[in-house]
């Protein structure tokens, strides 16, 4: 049912929606990320705007700031574990999900989680907007299964 992760996301939500251009705007995180589905490995290249995770520490006390590297993590994690892998538990996302809700060079899945496509220039309102449209999407199909 994933109610309180939706909860989180929500509350991140509403967070990120006030953000328009933030001083670190244009600082961009690369990553690579591979899932394991179906005995099929699919890897995702991921440009993340860096600044949203630095908010995280603001709004949840689970999360804190690296004393060496200064990155945002989830304290209950290692902090060689990284900030995506701790955004990836903390909300309880699929690759695909975090992809949706992050990239910034189109890898949304519209049809699936709705939402718009994100680019560069994107700011945390168009972050918020597909936030909210993937717990739309994960509440839906939690009543759809009954």
């Amino acid at each position: 049912m994933k109610t309180i992760y939706n909860e989180r996301l929500i509350h991140y939500a509403d967070h990120l929606a006030t953000i328009k251009d933030h001083a670190e705007h244009g600082i961009y995180r690369m990553a690579t990320l591979t899932a394991l589905e179906k005995k099929l490995h699919t890897s995702y290249i991921v440009k993340t705007h860096n600044w949203c995770y630095e908010e995280l520490p603001m709004i949840f006390d689970e999360w804190g700031y690296d004393e060496f590297s200064g990155d945002a993590i989830l304290l209950r994690m290692k902090p060689q574990e990284g900030t995506i892998a701790g955004v990836i538990d903390f909300f309880d996302m699929t690759l695909k999900e975090f992809c949706h809700v992050f990239d910034l060079d189109g890898l949304q899945d519209i049809e699936q989680y709705g939402g718009i496509l994100l680019t560069p220039d994107s700011d945390g309102a168009d972050i918020a907007y597909n936030i909210i449209e993937l717990v739309r999407g994960r509440e839906n199909a939690v009543v759809q299964m009954f």
